[in-house]
């Protein structure tokens, strides 16, 4: 009697391995840290090369002491909308480099294009919209010229958190459970927020933490290695985390 080559039943069929959850997702996290820290550095020097593009105008500058209140008003209005144009722009740069570099890696290895194309312009999107979002924060808290370390925290972890969650966004459309890998970029980039001030505090201790986008070069790249690294090292954790299939999917009989 010769052997039923198709398997009628659950038991009979044969079993399939580990599955990579969330869309086959193949590099792993050591390769996500190395290449999100290599797009920052990309975003570094555009932004150091570039940086500030906005300006405060002219006509809205303070040449005189004791200026009329009205042209006090102008001059800081017109400083919060250069500060919100930079960090929108330099944002931007990070986001799209580090998305994109993300990507790109994850497209060779599945020899598919399609996470670059996802990747890329989310990413800018994302980094524009952090840099909305941290600008907005600090009209909305009033910040001055010194804000405190709180204020600082806060700033960046909304600033970074919208970065992350953008990241997660742009990575995560490439898996089957985008919603994961957006949390988990969210929270990459609040854990970067709370934990820049205190590293610079320790690494660099002459240099202050006190504006939205980091003055100076190396305050500044210790900034995006800490803040891209964190992003790069978490999503692609979650992208590539595995799990059992316990519900293995039952084929029909085959009379």
């Amino acid at each position: 009697m010769s052997e039923n080559p198709y398997p009628s039943t659950v038991d009979d069929q044969p079993r399939l391995p580990v599955e990579r959850e969330f869309g086959n997702w193949r590099s792993g996290p050591l390769q996500g840290f190395i290449l999100a820290v290599i797009g920052g550095s990309i975003a570094w020097f555009v932004i150091e090369a570039t940086s500030p593009v906005f300006l405060i105008p002219k006509e809205y500058h303070l040449e005189e002491l004791g200026p009329p209140p009205e042209e006090v008003f102008a001059h800081y209005a017109a400083q919060a909308k250069a500060i919100r144009q930079n960090a929108m722009l330099d944002m931007t740069w990070v986001g799209a480099f580090v998305a994109g570099m993300l990507a790109l890696g994850e497209s060779i290895r599945r020899g598919c294009i399609k996470p670059a194309l996802l990747a890329l312009p989310i990413g800018a999107v994302a980094g524009c919209a952090a840099g909305f979002v941290g600008s907005f924060a600090r009209s909305a808290l009033n910040v001055d010229e010194l804000p405190s370390l709180f204020e600082t925290v806060v700033l960046q972890i909304a600033m970074l958190g919208t970065l992350g969650a953008g990241i997660g966004l742009a990575l995560g459309l490439s898996t089957k459970s985008w919603v994961k890998v957006l949390v988990s970029g969210l929270f990459a980039g609040i854990l970067a927020g709370v934990l820049y001030p205190a590293a610079v505090s320790v690494l660099l201790p002459t240099t202050a933490t006190d504006t939205l986008i980091p003055n100076g070069a190396t305050n500044r790249i210790v900034w995006i290695w800490i803040s891209v690294g964190l992003l790069g090292l978490i999503t692609t954790m979650t992208c590539q985390s595995e799990r059992p299939r316990n519900d293995p999917v039952k084929s029909e009989q085959v009379t």
